[in-house]
């Protein structure tokens, strides 16, 4: 199964390769995926030893946490600390989407996934296979990009395959991704929260849904 390649319909992927790679991380392995903007590395947020080889694969420093993707909003209650209300107002708004939301985490998260921060950014994707893959496996999947750290997002899955096909178990092909902008990332742990990264969503959207000023990093 190693580096295996499997053709989806990115739109409406086919639930037997769902179902699949699902298998593949629930065993602790490591599947590649498309999202709306990059191809993401997927593995199993709970399971400290699949994490541990996300930050191997992809050469990334242990003292950058990740980013986790849910496929619904229930599935972020056993994972964060609180959910603030203003956190809610912009779940409702821009969930699913680009906008990724950091909390304080819940001891149920390795903390090689927090990086020993304590919180940790989420979000519900708008791509119908990363959704359809974390619906499957019913755990929180890992979304840091699929390519080595400190080089640009794949937008093909032969990129990813060429660069990481060795390391991983599956790769999940659904075509060439819209590339583009990075999510937003806003952190809630701290009053009043914090704009990280701005990406497709706006400091001003973000504002205007909140009604309040939201402090630079």
């Amino acid at each position: 199964m190693r580096g295996k390649t499997v053709a989806i319909d990115s739109l409406s992927p086919e639930s037997r390769n769902i179902d699949k790679a699902a298998r593949v991380i629930k065993a602790g392995g490591l599947v590649v995926y498309p999202t709306e903007t990059f191809y993401a590395l997927g593995a199993d947020a709970l399971n400290e030893r699949a994490v541990r080889k996300v930050y191997e694969v992809k050469g990334r420093s242990f003292s950058k946490a990740l980013t986790l993707i849910i496929h619904n909003r229930e599935s972020l209650l056993p994972l964060v600390a609180a959910v603030p209300p203003g956190a809610e107002k912009l779940m409702a708004k821009f969930w699913p989407g680009p906008l990724t939301i950091v909390f304080k985490a819940a001891g149920i998260l390795p903390s090689l996934v927090t990086a020993g921060t304590g919180s940790i950014g989420i979000r519900i994707p708008s791509s119908a296979t990363a959704i359809a893959l974390a619906c499957a496996t019913g755990r929180p999947l890992t979304a840091t990009s699929a390519n080595p750290s400190g080089l640009r997002g794949f937008t093909r899955a032969g990129e990813a395959s060429a660069s990481l096909g060795e390391e991983i178990d599956m790769i999940l092909d659904g075509g060439r991704t819209r590339g583009g902008t990075a999510s937003t990332i806003v952190d809630f742990t701290v009053p009043p929260p914090v704009l990280i990264r701005t990406g497709t969503i706006s400091r001003e959207m973000l504002e205007k849904c909140l009604n309040i000023k939201i402090a630079a990093s």
